[in-house]
């Protein structure tokens, strides 16, 4: 039977990174009600039904559970932040481990392994915390050992008795190299994850579909990208035709605009 699992996003929660980053307090609920505020006359008809939560109440993220138990959802999958040895909203996690424990639901983690800025209000040039993959041994056990401690858990979700562990960017600068890595580490501690990456593109890269055991598509911004591509082919195509038909027009262009340069 298959099984359904929905991602799980951890930033309705008070987080040390974000206060120093925004003001003290900060969460995304502050960013979505920005938003209500400019775009709507009446915002106050728009507010979440169960209230603007904090993520950091037990009370919470078992409410969150059972609420996707009863719509058929079999799990979760959640965000996970690490930067070189510092973690980022974990509270949300270690709520949602005990929970899934008690109520008997499964969840696992995904490595939100990019840098963190200020996009969502256009300044994506302001960085808060930068998603980099020092070379160091020392902080790749650290990190494993952070992670021991929720694959053990009797709810986290397995596949073939191996803890399932996602990467977000597969493709994030610096990732691929510092892999191998991580699998020694892993190994000398008796763990064998099982890994899966991410996908925002519609294909799979050759190179990816080797190093994990399992790639999903991230829905709908894979679509997204292949429409993007197959549109940049079809204008790539018409050109050509373009040129074949006028080559003069190729001559001219060529002469005057790229040539000069």
């Amino acid at each position: 039977m298959s099984k359904a699992f929905a991602f799980y996003f951890p930033q309705y929660c008070a987080e040390p990174l974000n206060d120093e980053a925004w003001y003290p307090g900060f969460t995304d609920w502050d960013l979505i009600k920005n938003i209500l505020v400019r775009n709507t006359k009446d915002h106050k008809t728009f507010l979440p039904k169960v209230g603007f939560y904090s993520q950091e109440t037990k009370e919470v993220v078992t409410n969150q559970i059972m609420d996707a138990q009863r719509i058929g959802i079999s799990g979760f999958c959640a965000y996970h932040y690490w930067f070189d040895g510092r973690i980022a909203l974990d509270k949300p996690l270690e709520l949602l481990k005990e929970a899934s424990i008690e109520l008997g639901y499964s969840y696992l983690l995904c490595w939100a392994n990019e840098s963190w800025t200020k996009r969502w209000v256009g300044r994506s040039d302001e960085t808060i915390i930068s998603q980099t993959y020092t070379m160091d041994e020392t902080l790749v056990r650290k990190h494993v050992d952070y992670l021991s401690n929720h694959f053990s858990a009797p709810s986290y979700y397995r596949i073939e008795d191996r803890p399932v562990f996602f990467i977000y960017n597969p493709t994030s600068v610096g990732f691929m190299e510092i892999l191998p890595m991580y699998r020694k580490v892993f190994a000398s501690e008796g763990i064998n994850p099982f890994l899966v990456s991410v996908e925002t593109e519609f294909l799979t890269s050759p190179k990816l579909a080797h190093a994990f055991d399992m790639t999903i598509r991230f829905e709908p911004r894979a679509h997204f990208s292949h429409c993007r591509q197959r549109a940049g082919r079809q204008v790539y195509s018409a050109v050509k035709i373009t040129a074949k038909a006028f080559p003069w027009l190729t001559n001219f262009l060529t002469t005057r605009f790229i040539d000069r340069h």
